[in-house]
């Protein structure tokens, strides 16, 4: 959802002093480590200390879940080619829920992305 709210928090930002160095910095520099990398350099601590949940959206174009990340965390959460997945097994703490939505379904599909990441805080710490 493309409104003018969300088109000054992009455009204000960027008539800051210093704005176009940040941005450069942002692109231009080393992206850091992949998923792979981090679970590799961490082992399966990772997927059995820290409980993950990823919420999707099925239309994402910089990310898309059928892509090597999407399709590694898919596959972590057991997906099976459902919208709705659950752990893997109980020693990987990987969930994931595919929403309507793009890159950021917390601005494509606020309320169901809100919705699903109350409900599975509320299962992880209450339990």
């Amino acid at each position: 959802r493309v409104d003018d709210e969300l088109v000054d928090s992009f455009f204000m930002p960027a008539q800051d002093e210093g704005s176009v160095e940040a941005l450069s910095q942002i692109y231009c520099n080393d992206p850091g480590k992949t998923p792979f990398d981090l679970h590799a350099e961490y082992g399966d601590s990772t997927l059995k200390d820290v409980p993950i949940h990823l919420v999707w959206g099925n239309s994402d174009a910089v990310t898309p879940l059928e892509g090597g990340v999407g399709q590694f965390y898919k596959q972590l959460a057991d997906a099976d080619g459902q919208s709705e997945v659950d752990i893997m097994d109980s020693d990987c703490l990987v969930s994931m829920k595919v929403l309507d939505g793009g890159h950021v379904p917390f601005d494509d599909n606020f309320v169901e992305s809100n919705d699903e990441l109350v409900a599975w805080l509320d299962e992880v710490i209450v339990g």
